[in-house]
């Protein structure tokens, strides 16, 4: 009975009640590990000398944790999860981030928290960088046919950086964030 019972419960651990698929690889410089759990969402983690990588997929995006050899870490967040207007800098009215928000990501670590997304709208790209100019305590704007750059600080003094272009008929839009720490 105590046998049948062990088999029982190493099938059911096998066919996928939380089922997880594991695959590590040593190299010279670390290992490399790679989980895959029952709801198709990954897990991969590097340890070596010089630090651990942990990056894990969260579906509409991926979280990375960095840490050097020294202890310094520095979180990465990409996809719908970041949220540009925390970071200091409003979304363009009417602008879009594609569906799965793959066009942002935050880096946070020793040296501030940097943003950055990517978004489209059918907007003139002068309406655009005019909008983005008043927004922000403009140190300089440039512009162009094709597009241009408005660069300044936002409420909190952080430094922005918006450019726009065009590209398939709409104008495309990327903003980056340089907070302090």
């Amino acid at each position: 009975m105590a046998r049948l019972f062990a088999i029982a419960a190493a099938l059911v651990i096998l066919t996928g009640c939380g089922a997880k698929k594991t695959t590590t690889v040593v190299t010279p410089g670390g290992s490399v590990t790679t989980s895959t759990g029952a709801d198709g969402k990954t897990t991969t983690e590097f340890k070596g000398e010089g630090g651990e990588i942990n990056v894990t997929d969260k579906g509409e995006g991926s979280t990375s944790v960095i840490k050097d050899a020294q202890g310094n870490v520095t979180n990465v967040e990409t996809g719908k999860g970041v949220d540009v207007a925390a970071a200091g800098i409003a979304v363009y009215p009417g602008a879009q981030v594609d569906d799965e928000g793959k066009a942002t990501a935050q880096v946070t670590g020793a040296e501030g928290t940097h943003t950055a997304a990517a978004f489209t709208t059918t907007d003139s790209t002068s309406k655009v960088l005019d909008w983005y100019a008043d927004q922000l305590k403009t140190q300089s704007k440039t512009t162009t046919p094709e597009g241009g750059m408005v660069i300044g600080t936002n409420a909190a003094g952080d430094q922005v950086i918006v450019v726009a272009g065009t590209k398939e008929g709409k104008t495309t839009i990327g903003v980056q964030v340089m907070g302090k720490q």
